[in-house]
């Protein structure tokens, strides 16, 4: 039994993609070929590569199945049912490890005190006339540079969302920090994974715009229902809040393809949440608007909103009651 599975889900990207991950690992210092064991799930037999031949040359077992396409999260629980050692860590096929001693400085931190091993992350921005590497340092964005004891996953009934494609990694983040005891989470205040440019991703395909914004408040509406199951009912109610204001500001500004769409589903979302929003306290609400209003900025969505908030729901409710009274 290997000491540390790594998951690595592929669909469509040629080996040359991914290939500098498996590169990486032949460079490790310090550790056994037999500590870690690499488990691929393809999703879906399009793209499918010839996997024994690409990874013969390399020292590491490997494990390797096929599921029908359903997405990441579903790959990646896959994954999670496929192992069997004590730790597990998720990686995308496109991405690499920071340096030769990465996972060295992993295994050095385990241990029966700790449920959860953590590094710090970089990501390549290549835009136009520049190449540049934006830190992350801790952070319930990403699942990457994240070690988890695969007991402690059971456990507490941790997976990815299977109907969530895009902003699934932030999902499962935010639901393992309610389920984690903060004392066994260990910190190592380094860079030891890096998050690779890839300009055919699913986050930089534009068309992926309308999925992928879809798949964003699938998240949200997900992570909701966690938090109040999980009984954080704080948390569950500035998530209905913050939920309901990122709606706002993205149906106003058009930020996300198809409007209409997305005004139906925040009708629905209202019907259900209504009475959560309106009772919320004060300083909740405030706060919540603060960070819908700056991720809003930060995306480009809006300057100075055309409608202002109670307006506009004022509007919605007009249009989907009145729609629903006619049907």
């Amino acid at each position: 039994m290997p000491l540390l599975d790594l998951i690595v889900t592929h669909y469509n990207e040629p080996w040359e993609t991914g290939m500098k991950f498996y590169e990486m690992l032949t460079l490790q210092r310090g550790i056994r070929p037999s500590d870690i064991r690499i488990i691929i799930v393809q999703d879906g037999n399009e793209g499918t590569l010839p996997w024994e031949e690409h990874l013969a040359p390399y020292p590491f077992k490997f494990k390797i199945k096929t599921i029908p396409h359903g997405g990441v999260s579903r790959a990646r629980n896959a994954g999670l049912d496929m192992s069997d050692a004590e730790w597990v860590m998720f990686c995308d096929f496109d991405d690499t490890f920071e340096g030769v001693h990465s996972l060295r400085k992993f295994l050095n931190n385990i241990g029966d005190d700790v449920d959860m091993v953590y590094s710090y992350v970089v990501g390549e921005e290549c835009l136009p006339y520049t190449y540049c590497l934006q830190p992350y340092m801790d952070n319930e964005t990403f699942i990457h540079g994240k070690m988890f004891r695969r007991q402690f996953l059971i456990d507490n009934c941790l997976r990815f969302e299977p109907d969530v494609s895009f902003s699934e990694d932030t999902l499962f983040c935010h639901v393992v920090s309610v389920a984690i005891n903060y004392s066994r989470r260990r910190e190592i205040p380094e860079i030891l994974y890096s998050r690779c440019w890839n300009e055919s991703s699913t986050c930089r395909n534009e068309d992926n715009a309308f999925p992928n914004a879809v798949g964003i408040f699938r998240s949200r509406k997900a992570l909701c229902r966690e938090y109040y199951d999980r009984g954080c009912i704080k948390n569950f109610t500035a998530t209905v809040v913050k939920t309901v204001f990122d709606y706002y500001y993205a149906i106003i500004s058009d930020g996300y393809p198809n409007r209409e769409w997305f005004e139906e589903d925040f009708w629905q979302f209202w019907q259900k949440y209504k009475d959560v929003f309106e009772s919320a306290p004060e300083d909740i609400v405030m706060y919540e608007h603060d960070l819908a209003i700056h991720e809003a900025f930060h995306k480009g969505f809006i300057a100075i909103p055309p409608i202002a908030f109670r307006d506009w729901l004022t509007d919605i409710e007009k249009k989907y009651k009145g729609e629903e009274q006619n049907a």
